[in-house]
Protein backbone atom coordinates (compact mmCIF):
# COMPACT_ATOMS: atom_id res chain seq x y z
CA UNK A 1 0.00 0.00 0.00
CA UNK A 2 1.37 3.30 -0.51
CA UNK A 3 -0.07 6.39 1.13
CA UNK A 4 -0.54 9.88 -0.86
CA UNK A 5 -0.86 13.30 0.58
CA UNK A 6 -1.90 16.03 -1.52
CA UNK A 7 -4.40 13.37 -3.36
CA UNK A 8 -7.28 15.57 -4.04
CA UNK A 9 -5.62 17.92 -6.73
CA UNK A 10 -2.61 18.77 -8.68
CA UNK A 11 0.40 16.64 -8.17
CA UNK A 12 -0.81 14.65 -5.63
CA UNK A 13 -4.33 13.03 -7.39
CA UNK A 14 -2.00 12.61 -11.06
CA UNK A 15 0.81 10.40 -8.74
CA UNK A 16 -2.51 8.45 -7.12
CA UNK A 17 -3.98 7.94 -10.70
CA UNK A 18 -0.33 6.67 -11.98
CA UNK A 19 0.00 4.04 -8.88
CA UNK A 20 -3.20 3.33 -9.34
CA UNK A 21 -3.40 2.42 -12.70
CA UNK A 22 -0.41 0.24 -11.96
CA UNK A 23 -2.18 -1.66 -9.33
CA UNK A 24 -1.33 -0.04 -6.24
CA UNK A 25 -3.61 -0.23 -3.43
CA UNK A 26 -3.83 3.21 -2.20
CA UNK A 27 -4.96 5.59 0.43
CA UNK A 28 -5.32 9.10 -0.83
CA UNK A 29 -5.21 12.02 2.18
CA UNK A 30 -5.58 15.83 1.29
CA UNK A 31 -6.69 18.53 3.45
CA UNK A 32 -9.92 19.07 1.15
CA UNK A 33 -13.18 17.62 1.97
CA UNK A 34 -14.28 14.08 2.15
CA UNK A 35 -16.10 14.97 -1.11
CA UNK A 36 -13.16 16.28 -2.77
CA UNK A 37 -11.83 12.92 -1.73
CA UNK A 38 -14.84 10.96 -3.07
CA UNK A 39 -14.61 12.02 -6.48
CA UNK A 40 -10.58 10.87 -6.73
CA UNK A 41 -11.61 8.05 -5.79
CA UNK A 42 -14.52 7.38 -7.87
CA UNK A 43 -12.29 8.69 -11.17
CA UNK A 44 -10.06 5.69 -10.51
CA UNK A 45 -12.31 3.51 -9.97
CA UNK A 46 -13.98 4.91 -13.39
CA UNK A 47 -10.58 5.01 -14.97
CA UNK A 48 -10.21 0.90 -13.88
CA UNK A 49 -13.50 0.37 -15.26
CA UNK A 50 -12.54 0.94 -19.05
CA UNK A 51 -9.22 -0.97 -18.31
CA UNK A 52 -11.68 -3.15 -17.61
CA UNK A 53 -10.83 -3.75 -13.80
CA UNK A 54 -13.63 -4.22 -12.32
CA UNK A 55 -13.36 -1.47 -9.27
CA UNK A 56 -13.84 -3.74 -6.54
CA UNK A 57 -10.90 -4.76 -6.96
CA UNK A 58 -9.36 -1.42 -7.28
CA UNK A 59 -8.35 -0.86 -3.33
CA UNK A 60 -8.31 2.99 -2.52
CA UNK A 61 -9.45 4.86 0.38
CA UNK A 62 -9.48 8.43 0.94
CA UNK A 63 -9.06 9.91 4.72
CA UNK A 64 -9.05 13.92 5.28
CA UNK A 65 -5.65 14.95 6.80
CA UNK A 66 -3.39 18.16 7.65
CA UNK A 67 -0.13 16.72 7.59
CA UNK A 68 0.81 19.92 9.54
CA UNK A 69 -1.08 18.45 12.97
CA UNK A 70 0.44 15.15 13.74
CA UNK A 71 -2.79 13.88 15.73
CA UNK A 72 -4.31 13.57 11.84
CA UNK A 73 -1.05 12.27 10.63
CA UNK A 74 -0.86 9.32 12.24
CA UNK A 75 -4.68 9.00 11.92
CA UNK A 76 -3.98 8.81 8.41
CA UNK A 77 -1.34 6.58 8.87
CA UNK A 78 -3.89 4.27 11.46
CA UNK A 79 -6.19 4.02 8.68
CA UNK A 80 -3.68 2.99 5.57
CA UNK A 81 -2.47 -0.05 8.26
CA UNK A 82 -6.18 -0.63 9.40
CA UNK A 83 -7.58 -1.04 5.46
CA UNK A 84 -3.94 -2.78 4.05
CA UNK A 85 -1.92 -4.38 7.17
CA UNK A 86 0.85 -2.78 6.31
CA UNK A 87 2.01 0.91 4.49
CA UNK A 88 5.07 0.54 1.54
CA UNK A 89 5.88 3.81 0.58
CA UNK A 90 4.43 7.64 1.06
CA UNK A 91 3.90 10.00 -1.53
CA UNK A 92 4.04 13.17 -0.16
CA UNK A 93 2.43 15.39 -2.66
CA UNK A 94 0.88 17.99 -0.12
CA UNK A 95 1.56 21.72 -0.35
CA UNK A 96 0.22 25.30 -0.55
CA UNK A 97 0.24 27.55 -3.31
CA UNK A 98 -0.74 31.16 -2.18
CA UNK A 99 -0.79 33.07 -4.80
CA UNK A 100 0.91 36.32 -4.30
CA UNK A 101 2.96 38.91 -6.19
CA UNK A 102 6.92 38.62 -6.19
Amino acid sequence: MTGVTGAAGGIGRGVALQLASRGCQLVLGDVSSPEAGDKVVAHIWATAEKRGVPPVRVRVRFVRVEISNETEVEAFVAAGVAEFGRIDGLAHCASINPLRKI
